[in-house]
């Protein structure tokens, strides 16, 4: 009997370390998400302040900043970076590139690029 009791307390200690590796395991993912997620909000951001760059850069050129650029030629001789995020997702949607609406500027200007 006194070593089924053994084996009981091994068991549970078995599994109580199992449950603190797990517990850890999922700590860990909960951070690595959070830190995804800031990124994102970071790349976010930087790709408003791109935009409003952009937008100062066109009203000094004489363009109406926050519209689009008319017409396919006037996009094709735009570089993709100095397009707008709206333009890109505009573009995006012409070439119908699947998941555009969840993707950054990067992200948008690597698809496009690949079409």
């Amino acid at each position: 009997m006194a070593k089924t009791t053994r084996r009981d307390g091994s068991l549970q200690d078995l599994i109580r370390q199992l449950e603190d590796t797990a517990k850890q395991a999922g700590d860990r993912i909960s951070e690595y998400l959070a830190e995804a997620r800031v990124r994102q909000r970071m790349t976010d951001a930087a790709d408003a302040i791109n935009d409003v760059r952009l937008a100062v850069l066109r009203r000094v050129q004489g363009e109406q900043p926050g519209t689009p650029r008319k017409g396919k030629t006037a996009r094709v001789e735009t570089p993709l970076e100095e397009m707008t995020v709206r333009e890109l997702h505009a573009l995006a949607s012409e070439r119908q590139i699947p998941r555009r609406s969840s993707m950054s500027k990067a992200e948008l200007i690597d698809a496009l690029r690949k079409t």
